[in-house]
C-alpha cells in the first residue's frame, strides 16, 4: 500500500513539471536597424510569441539614462516592422522582448547594437543680427520641413523654445557678440537630449563700453592744480572722429565711494578708435583712487546712442607734489670711527701691510694668546648722519678692506644699523681679498636720521680697512 502512494506522488510531480516548462520556448530575432530617414530608427523583429514589446534605449555616453525613451507593444502575427522617432538622440539601441499576452512578457529578449540616427538641420534666420538699445528682441524664423522633436535657441546662459512654424521673438538680455545656437531636442521635458545644431552670429549691444587707464601716479603740475590725461580703451569699434562723452568721478580705491571730484568731457576717437580725456583732480587728497562714471557715443553699427558705466581697470595714486629719485654717495675713512673697543690681547694700528692711506690694521690677539671675545675681540663703531632730503628708500654700505698680507685668510664682520630705531642688517662677513665688500642694506630710514655700522675682528684674525661708502637713495619733492 505504501509503495502505491509513493508511485502516485512521483507521477503527480512529473505532471506538474511538464506544465511549468513549455515544450517550445519563445524566440526573438531583431533584424538590422535602419537610420536612412533622418530622425527615425526602423527595423523588424521576428518571434514565435503572440506579442512583442519594443523599447528605444539611449546609448550615448554624455547622459546617463537607464529607462526606455519610448516603448511599443505590437501583435506578432508575422515579422513585426517598427519605427521609432529619435529626434535629438545621438546614439540609440532597440530592445525586443517576447510576450505571451499584452500584460505578460517572458525573459526572452534581444538588444541591437548602438546606431546613430540621421540628423535633419533646420534653416534659421534672424530679423536683425545687431541689436541696439531700441531693439529689445529679435525675431527668429525657422524653416524645418519634415523635422520633429522641439527646437531650442541658446544665447550664452539664456535659452528659449522656438515656435515651429512661425517666427519667435527672443528678448536678448546678455551683452556681447557670440553665436545664437539653435538645436533640435527630443522634448522640452528632456532638454539634455539635443543635437543638429545651427549657429547664427548675433550681436547684442545696448551698453557703451569703455575702460579708464590712468597713469600710476598723478601729481601737481603747479601749486594750484592736479591735471592728468587719461586714455580710455575697450570701446566698440568706432570710426576715427566719433564723439565720445565721458562723465567721470573719483572713487575711493577701498570702498568705491565718491570723493566729490568729477567732471564731463566730450572728445573724439583717434585713429585707433580710442579717446584721451583731460581730467582735473584738484581738490582730491593724496590717496589711491579709481575712475567711475558713464560713457556714451553713437555706435554706427547699431545706429543709436549707447550709454553705459565705465569699467574700472586699475587704481592710481594722487600726490600734491612731483617726486623725483635722488641718490648720493658718502665716503667715511677707516680712521673716522666714533667709538673703539679693543680687548687687552688685541691691537689697532695705523700701519697696514697694504699701505692703505688713512687705513687701520685690526690685529686680534696680537699681544697675548688668550682665547675668547673678551680677550682678543675688536669692535669699531661708525656713524653718519644723512641729510633730510626726503623719504629715504634705501641705503647700502660697502667697505674697502683686505686680510693682512701676513694672515691671508682673515676676515672681518660688519653690521649696518638704522640709528633711528635700531633696525640692523645683522653681522655679515667681508672677504679677505683687497677690494669693495658688501656690508648690508637698510630700508625706510626716516629723513635726517643717522646710520651706524660696526666692524668686528676676533679669533686671531688680522684685517685691514681703508674706507667705507654709504650709497643712499631718496624720494624727494622736485625743486
Amino acid at each position: 500500500m505504501l509503495r502505491r502512494f509513493a508511485l502516485i506522488g512521483v507521477l503527480a510531480l512529473l505532471s506538474t513539471l511538464a506544465i511549468g516548462v513549455p515544450a517550445n520556448a519563445a524566440t526573438v530575432l531583431l533584424s538590422a536597424l535602419g537610420v536612412s530617414t533622418p530622425g527615425h530608427v526602423t527595423g523588424s523583429v521576428s518571434t514565435d510569441a503572440a506579442w512583442v514589446k519594443l523599447d528605444l534605449l539611449y546609448a550615448g555616453t554624455d547622459v546617463i539614462l537607464t529607462d526606455p525613451l519610448d516603448s511599443q507593444l505590437l501583435p506578432a502575427t508575422g515579422p513585426v516592422e517598427f519605427d521609432f522617432a529619435a529626434w535629438g538622440l545621438s546614439s540609440v539601441k532597440v530592445r525586443a522582448t517576447a510576450c505571451d499576452t499584452q500584460v505578460s512578457c517572458t525573459a526572452v529578449s534581444a538588444t541591437s547594437g548602438a546606431v546613430a540616427p540621421g540628423k535633419l538641420f533646420p534653416t534659421v534666420s534672424v530679423s536683425d543680427e545687431v541689436l541696439g538699445p531700441d531693439e529689445p528682441d529679435t525675431q527668429v524664423s525657422v524653416s524645418d520641413p519634415g523635422g520633429g522633436g522641439v527646437l531650442r535657441a541658446s544665447w550664452a546662459t539664456e535659452s528659449y523654445w522656438l515656435d515651429v512654424p512661425g517666427p519667435t521673438a527672443l528678448p536678448m538680455g546678455l551683452e556681447g557678440q557670440r553665436n545664437l545656437v539653435v538645436e533640435r531636442c527630443r522634448s522640452q521635458s528632456q532638454p539634455l537630449l539635443c543635437n543638429s545644431r545651427v549657429r547664427v552670429q548675433l550681436t547684442v549691444n545696448r551698453l557703451a563700453q569703455g575702460t579708464a587707464n590712468p597713469p600710476d601716479t598723478v601729481a601737481d603740475q603747479d601749486p594750484d592744480t592736479i591735471d592728468a590725461v587719461v586714455p580710455f580703451f575697450g570701446l566698440d569699434p568706432l570710426p576715427a572722429g566719433t564723439a565720445v562723452t565721458i562723465d567721470w568721478e573719483l572713487l575711493d580705491e577701498d570702498d568705491r565711494a565718491p570723493v566729490g571730484v568729477s567732471g564731463t568731457a566730450t572728445v573724439e576717437t583717434d585713429a585707433a578708435g580710442q579717446v584721451v580725456v583731460p581730467m582735473d583732480f584738484t581738490g582730491a587728497p593724496e590717496y589711491g583712487y579709481v575712475i567711475g562714471g558713464t560713457i556714451s557715443y553713437v555706435d554706427p553699427s547699431v545706429g543709436a546712442t549707447l550709454t553705459g558705466p565705465l569699467q574700472q581697470f586699475k587704481t592710481f595714486s594722487i600726490f600734491h607734489h612731483y617726486y623725483v629719485q635722488k641718490e648720493r654717495t658718502f665716503t667715511v675713512k677707516a680712521r673716522q670711527f666714533t667709538r673703539k673697543w679693543v680687548a687687552r690681547c688685541s691691537l689697532v694700528s695705523k700701519r697696514t701691510t697694504h699701505g692703505f692711506k688713512g687705513g687701520l690694521a685690526l690685529k686680534s690677539g696680537a699681544k697675548c694668546g688668550r682665547h675668547g671675545w673678551r680677550n682678543n675681540g675688536i669692535e669699531l663703531t661708525y656713524r653718519l648722519k644723512l641729510p633730510a632730503l626726503g623719504y629715504l628708500d634705501s641705503a647700502q654700505l660697502k667697505a674697502y678692506g683686505a686680510s693682512a698680507k701676513t694672515a691671508r685668510r682673515s676676515i672681518a664682520k660688519v653690521s649696518f644699523i638704522d640709528g633711528s630705531d635700531g633696525g640692523s642688517s645683522g653681522f655679515g662677513k667681508i672677504g679677505s681679498r683687497a677690494g669693495w665688500h658688501h656690508g648690508g642694506n637698510l630700508y625706510d630710514v626716516p629723513a635726517g636720521a643717522a646710520v651706524i655700522w660696526k666692524v668686528r675682528v676676533a679669533a686671531g684674525d688680522r684685517y685691514e680697512l681703508r674706507n667705507f661708502r654709504v650709497h643712499a637713495s631718496w624720494t624727494a619733492i622736485a625743486d
